[in-house]
């Protein structure tokens, strides 16, 4: 469907519901911005011409392709929330892979399965076949596709009810719909980077070991799924000292290793 969308000379858009005399951000607020399909076939197709219900043009707008409507354009940043310029960068493909699920995860579907399926033309995600009553397992079936092409990990950054496909990957796309900073640490003030850095340069410090384990990790080869399992990234040490304590809280266990010393 997004090639066929992409390959049109135009989309006509039909808004029920919407008449001459609305008021502004009927567009917005319309039915067709609370469908899943809409996001493909707005990033699809190059031009498009909004009707009312009595078929006169959306606000009088006599613009050969409404996508280029400031006022348009300003409503569907309302009913996004996404800025403009993310609109139009948008592309098919694994490029914002964030984004785009942020996107997805506000509209709503007849079929849970048509929110895993109306994205797969925008994930280019070619010979994903659509299999109707496999339910919540479609997104996992989706985003799996989507992780072992791209191997972008912050698809595993979400909080909620487990997919049945696998149990890293979510059940409803509507996990998406929050910031992904909530998975992420906190940034790292620049008077504490100064502090990091003078201690780094210290002649204790062994860069041999901190380059070496930066290779390594450098190396390491993507997330992926096979068979409906998933695959991640692993380094092992040795611990050729292993000590333990006893403290209030309980016992304490220390290990040493060559890359990051005495751990806990």
């Amino acid at each position: 469907m997004f090639k066929w969308y992409q390959g049109s000379a135009m989309m006509i858009v039909f808004l029920r519901a919407v008449c001459p005399s609305s008021p502004r951000g009927a567009l917005a607020g319309s039915l067709w911005n609370t469908r899943a399909w809409t996001l493909q076939e707005y990033i699809a197709a190059k031009v498009i011409r909004f009707y009312t219900e009595d078929w006169t043009l959306y606000r009088d707008l006599e613009l050969p392709n409404h996508k280029e409507s400031p006022e348009v354009i300003s409503e569907m940043e309302q009913a996004t929330r996404v800025s403009a310029e993310q609109l139009i960068a948008l592309r098919p493909g694994l490029s914002s892979i964030r984004e785009k699920l942020h996107l997805a995860s506000t509209p709503r579907t007849t079929w849970v399965e048509d929110a895993a399926y109306s994205l797969l033309g925008i994930f280019s995600a070619i010979g994903i076949p659509a299999i109707y009553g496999e339910g919540e397992a479609s997104i996992g079936r989706l985003l799996a596709n989507v992780l072992t092409r791209s191997g972008d990990a912050s698809i595993l950054a979400w909080t909620g009810e487990s997919s049945p496909f696998n149990s890293c990957l979510p059940a409803r796309i509507t996990v998406f719909n929050g910031p992904a900073t909530t998975h992420l640490p906190p940034p790292i003030l620049d008077s504490e980077m100064d502090r990091i850095i003078a201690r780094l340069r210290t002649p204790s410090f062994d860069l041999s070991v901190a380059l070496r384990l930066y290779d390594r990790l450098n190396k390491l080869p993507t997330p992926r799924f096979a068979e409906s399992r998933m695959t991640l990234p692993c380094i092992a040490f040795q611990l050729p000292r292993f000590s333990s304590s006893r403290t209030r809280s309980g016992r304490v266990y220390r290990a040493d290793t060559i890359a990051f010393g005495t751990g806990r």
